[in-house]
């Protein structure tokens, strides 16, 4: 009874207020969510979580090599992200929506289907620890909320898989990397990430632990990079060894460079 309602009530709502697509701003159906079925025919999926030898995680293994820093083993790192990113295609509405202008219900519908297909993935890992990417507290009071978090909770909620909130934080305030060279973005998320290490030894209960990343936009690697960095140091300061650990990096959008 009260689902039905709940549909006449929206039914109402979209008659009055029509709902357009994100992408190209046609009025959607009542069976149509956020985006048209044109556009979602068109969706740039990546389908990384097909093969784990992707461009993300080559990427993001470059990036280790660059800086002389070999973090785990590479086959314990995997990397998967839902779509292609174009600052000049009407998809990257998805992030710049949820980032600037608060589409968090948006948010949300995206990150399920990419929890849908992180579960299909070659890395699924139910007993691995989901990490959002942290803001400084400075930036999260500005925007009250953190997109990455939404993405990383949707993903944990609907995988019933542990969501860990305060083991990462940001112990340095940095400008939006949006409009920064490659060069500098490495440089200026250098040393940014910490880690409360109380909280790590409590969640390090067997012998092998994993970890899954998750942030709205992977471009250059260098957040990622920078988190995983903080995340195995403090594991080596507590003598967690290296073979033991498994990251897997995952991102709403992945950038073509």
């Amino acid at each position: 009874m009260y689902g039905e309602l709940l549909h006449v009530v929206e039914s109402l709502i979209r008659l009055f207020i029509p709902c357009r697509c994100l992408c190209c701003d046609a009025y959607l159906y009542d069976f149509e969510k956020y985006m048209c079925l044109d556009c979602l025919s068109n969706f740039p999926y990546t389908y990384f979580w097909e093969n784990k030898y992707n461009p993300m995680l080559y990427r993001f293994m470059n990036l280790c090599k660059e800086e002389n820093c070999e973090l785990i083993p590479f086959n314990n790192i995997s990397a998967l992200a839902l779509y292609y990113y174009s600052a000049d295609s009407d998809y990257s509405n998805i992030n710049k929506d949820l980032k600037y202008r608060s589409a968090i219900s948006m948010g949300r519908y995206f990150s399920r289907l990419l929890s849908k297909f992180y579960h299909e993935s070659y890395c699924f890992d139910k007993s691995a620890f989901v990490l959002p990417i942290p803001l400084h507290f400075m930036r999260k009071w500005k925007r009250s909320y953190n997109q990455s978090e939404i993405i990383a909770k949707e993903i944990a909620d609907n995988l019933c898989m542990c969501l860990v909130l305060n083991l990462l934080y940001r112990k340095r305030y940095r400008k939006s990397q949006a409009r920064v060279s490659m060069e500098d973005k490495l440089s200026n998320m250098n040393d940014v990430f910490a880690v409360h290490k109380e909280r790590l030894q409590d969640l390090y209960k067997s012998r092998e632990i994993s970890f899954v990343i998750v942030d709205d936009l992977f471009t250059s690697g260098a957040t990622m990079f920078s988190a995983c960095k903080a995340l195995l140091q403090a594991c080596e300061e507590l003598k967690i060894p290296k073979n033991y650990i498994k990251i897997t990096i995952i991102s709403l959008s992945f950038v073509r460079i």
